[in-house]
């Protein structure tokens, strides 16, 4: 089982790979830690494109009536959604995924309870025929990396009673 790995112990393994122990020349939270954010980035970059499931979440959202764009999740990689459903009664409908430039075909004055089509807009989706809001949507998309940063401590003690954690 592999160990986990905290931002000191990347921290450690730059310093001893550059063999650098001056704080000075290299800092931790001005050097380190956003070159590390950096390949962080990137290693999600190309796992999204090869091997997307790993960071996978969804979301529910609450459609309202006649409304055709939302907003993309505010935690996506990249603005990345994946997949669009429609919900009913837990039995889970895919929507099409379209081209922007082919919502024209499947957009009406009036509304349906579930949209047949989806497309991706800059940092939002837009689904057509614009829904009843009877229907919610699970929308699957790619969640970003975590931000790192230089640890403060760790909590070592967590008491609800007197309500004080003690962190070493």
């Amino acid at each position: 089982m592999a160990r986990s790995q905290t931002t000191k112990d990347l921290i450690q393994a730059v310093r001893s790979l550059l063999d650098e122990d001056n704080t000075a020349a290299l800092d931790d939270a001005r050097d380190i830690v956003p070159a590390s954010q950096r390949g962080l980035t990137e290693a999600y970059s190309v796992l999204a494109r090869k091997y997307p499931e790993p960071l996978l979440a969804y979301t529910t959202v609450v459609p309202e009536n006649g409304e055709a764009e939302y907003d993309i999740p505010e935690d996506a990689f990249e603005d990345r959604v994946e997949k669009l459903e429609a919900v009913s009664n837990n039995i889970y409908f895919p929507v099409k995924r379209v081209d922007f430039r082919d919502l024209t075909y499947y957009e009406t004055s009036g509304t349906t309870n579930a949209p047949m089509v989806w497309a991706s807009i800059g940092r939002t989706y837009r689904v057509a025929p614009k829904p009843t809001g009877t229907y919610q949507f699970r929308v699957w998309y790619l969640k970003e990396p975590p931000n790192l940063g230089v640890e403060q401590g760790r909590i070592t003690l967590i008491n609800t009673t007197s309500n004080y954690v003690t962190v070493s």
